[in-house]
């Protein structure tokens, strides 16, 4: 239970530290070609509801096995980005040196620690 809390903290204060600063880089963050403009509300929607789901890992952090059906719901959160980024590169569409392919693969890392989570979390809690 132990890792199970650890995990989705840290995945929470990762989140809280690599979301905040998209709010004040001025709108939708650099423009480049691998990086074209966002549409604000889309841009400012995306880092809202990403920062929202921060809360939900420590939620899930502080009773790992009270959230336990919520983790499966973190690694499908996780997936989303991760798959995106996997097919927008291998489809040539995005560089695999870009900001948001390696944020795609540490999503891809903690949907792994998240699935491993919710298989070494009991679904109830152990008598003592």
């Amino acid at each position: 239970m132990k890792f199970s809390r650890y995990v989705f903290l840290l995945a929470a204060f990762y989140g809280v530290c690599v979301l905040v600063p998209g709010f004040f880089v001025g709108g939708a963050g650099e423009f480049t070609s691998d990086s074209p403009p966002a549409l604000p509300e889309f841009y400012f929607g995306f880092l809202s509801l990403a920062l929202v789901f921060q809360g939900v890992f420590v939620l899930i952090a502080m009773d790992p096995i009270k959230f336990r059906p919520f983790m499966i719901i973190a690694v499908f959160e996780k997936l989303s980005f991760f798959l995106v980024v996997v097919v927008l590169a291998s489809s040539g569409k995005m560089s695999t040196e870009s900001q948001y392919f390696m944020g795609g693969m540490i999503d891809g890392g903690l949907a792994a620690l998240f699935l491993t989570a919710w298989l070494v979390t009991p679904s109830k809690a152990q008598p003592v």
